[in-house]
């Protein structure tokens, strides 16, 4: 069960404003972003970098990999991605002395599993969005602060203690129109299989239940529909 709380954690993926977000982005693919940091021990890195190569996706050469310098404390990165369909993009933030980290090296240490996204403490697990980010020094990167907007990072870092805390069922209760939640469904559904149903039962819930908890438009949404087809071929097996 350690292991299937690993990949939930890895996978899974937030604190919002009491206004609902729409998440409704079907008009266009092209996500715009903006994520403006700030790094309050200006002596531990002189250098930002963003990128969505990470354990979150198939990791691929072809994705973002963005350097910009640290000037006063400051760092911003600024652009479009190309969903391809999905409801959002994750990404990384990482903070380094070094300003010639090269898109191979990075590759190279996340497919060895150097860095790992969520657990490596230089590394800020992000969604691609507008958001600004407080980090106190390299260290700590990873916990580094959502100061403002941010609403599917911080949906992100809610659903992960969620899971940790055993508390899926009230994270989706509280977000049933989020992606979040819903890719929390899959995964759990994705990872229950005959031999544990029971016991990711009682940390998690079963598919079934934390499906009806998810929004009608969700639920009977395209994705909802094939979502609902796995969940129920589960159950006779």
């Amino acid at each position: 069960m350690k292991y299937i709380l690993s990949i939930i954690l890895l996978i899974s993926a937030y604190s919002c404003a009491a206004q609902k977000p729409s998440y409704d982005n079907a008009k266009s693919h092209i996500k715009a972003f903006k994520i403006e940091g700030t790094l309050v021990d200006t002596d531990s890195a002189s250098f930002a970098y963003l990128t969505t190569m990470s354990q979150q996706v198939p990791i691929s050469s072809e994705k973002v990999f963005n350097v910009v310098p640290i000037v006063n404390g400051k760092f911003q990165f600024e652009g479009t991605f190309d969903l391809e369909n999905k409801k959002y993009q994750y990404a990384c933030v990482f903070v380094d002395i070094r300003g010639n980290i090269s898109k191979e090296e990075a590759l190279s240490k996340f497919r060895r599993l150097i860095w790992i996204t969520g657990k490596t403490k230089n590394i800020r697990k992000i969604i691609l969005e507008d958001l600004k980010l407080e980090i106190f020094n390299y260290s700590n990167t990873k916990d580094a602060i959502v100061t403002s907007g941010g609403i599917l990072t911080k949906q992100s870092d809610e659903s992960s203690l969620a899971v940790r805390e055993g508390k899926v069922s009230e994270f989706i209760s509280k977000y049933p129109d989020s992606p979040v939640s819903f890719d929390q469904v899959v995964t759990i559904t994705a990872l229950t299989d005959e031999k544990n149903r029971d016991k990711s039962a009682s940390l998690y819930g079963t598919p079934e239940d934390l499906f009806k908890i998810l929004s009608l438009k969700q639920r009977t949404s395209k994705e909802g529909v094939e979502l609902k087809k796995k969940i129920d071929a589960k159950k006779r097996l």
